[in-house]
């Protein structure tokens, strides 16, 4: 009889898996392309810490696009510090393929390299973490990683965690690993809305199944009619804490959709996921208010000619790089960046965490310096 139980208990979890996975092979399906303009601010919450001992608190204002099926992605991302002392800075970010282009530029028009940063890790999508990183709208918009996940199920181990209460909604609770012989140290556990497209509405990071090292929550979703007569849910606002090792939040994003800014399914091109001039998205009027900010920041630099520290950049990028490909190969077990397409949040974290950081330090630096 116990075995019974066991054997109709394991048919019951295979089937809410099931479940989950079509929710987001059947709310993806429909999206060729999603792109919209979202907005934040990025605070520390370290009361206790010296003021010049805190992450330097900023807004932020970015597009994002999205062509789930490919994998491909943009995001163009403006910073403003409201510390007058620091400048602005605008990070772009594309992933097409096994291609990441990387391109960042502050007002005084100084560049860490006169072309955007390439780097191919050899593997569709390979890249796709980096986009893990301060302000990024993957922070809270996973429809690349359910699509991914609903694509392939047998690249993850999945396991169901029941039911539980997520701010008034009920959600089923999934932890997602990669499918691996070897146990990983990492697990992400999602808090997935049944009723609402699957779309998760709490997401964790788990570091060895006993510490939580990021927990995005208070996500937001609202039904996006089609003009196929269908519909899909879509995350519409989240917030991402960053936690210390005793669970303490230290550093804050609140980002939301500018309403009435997302379109789907209007024929995004190739070339409108590469950092190129025929890119309409880098272009457009979305980004219009801050593209007016960043300007008249440059027009009132002192510093008017582009300049570049051959060795410094070179000795950045390369320790990026270097960086990046160990731990993708340390992380094999652990990160989805090892498969055809996409990560889901390990290496997200990592590459966001030491690429950013690195260039964006070495801009703050140069702009000190100079």
């Amino acid at each position: 009889m116990l075995g019974v139980c066991v054997v109709l208990v394991a048919l019951c979890l295979e089937k809410d898996l099931d479940k989950i996975l079509n929710l987001w092979k059947v709310n993806s399906d429909p999206i060729k392309d999603v792109q919209f303009i979202y907005e934040g601010r990025t605070r520390d919450l370290r009361a206790d810490l010296a003021p010049e001992k805190t992450a330097p608190t900023e807004d932020f204002q970015g597009l994002y696009a999205l062509r789930p099926a490919e994998g491909d992605r943009l995001l163009d991302l403006y910073h403003h510090p409201l510390n007058p002392k620091m400048p602005m800075r605008r990070s772009t970010d594309a992933v097409q393929g096994t291609v990441f282009d990387r391109l960042l530029t502050i007002p005084d028009n100084a560049r860490f390299a006169t072309d955007p940063v390439r780097l191919n890790f050899g593997g569709k999508g390979g890249v796709s973490g980096a986009l893990w990183k301060p302000g990024s709208a993957e922070r809270f918009f996973l429809l690349a990683e359910t699509a991914f996940i609903a694509e392939q199920p047998h690249r993850f181990r999945m396991e169901l965690g029941g039911w539980e209460t997520v701010d008034d909604r009920r959600a089923l609770l999934v932890k997602v690993d990669a499918h691996s012989d070897q146990r990983s140290n990492v697990s992400h556990h999602l808090w997935v809305d049944m009723e609402h497209g699957g779309v998760p509405i709490r997401v964790e990071m788990w570091w060895n199944d006993h510490e939580v090292k990021s927990r995005t929550h208070s996500i937001q979703v609202r039904e996006f009619p089609l003009d196929s007569g269908r519909s899909a849910w879509l995350p519409i606002s989240g917030i991402v804490d960053a936690l210390s090792s005793t669970g303490e939040t230290f550093i804050r994003e609140d980002m939301r959709v500018v309403s009435g800014s997302l379109q789907i399914n209007r024929g995004l091109r190739d070339v409108d996921f590469r950092i190129d001039p025929a890119n309409r998205l880098l272009h457009g009027t979305g980004l219009s208010a801050s593209q007016r900010l960043f300007d008249e920041a440059a027009k009132n630099s002192p510093r008017k000619v582009a300049r570049r520290d051959p060795q410094g950049v070179a000795a950045a990028l390369e320790a990026q790089l270097a960086e990046a490909r160990r731990q993708a190969t340390e992380l094999e077990a652990s990160s989805v960046a090892q498969v055809e397409r996409r990560s889901l949040l390990v290496c997200q974290l990592v590459l966001g965490s030491v690429g950013v950081a690195l260039l964006i330090a070495f801009g703050v630096w140069k702009a000190r310096s100079a």
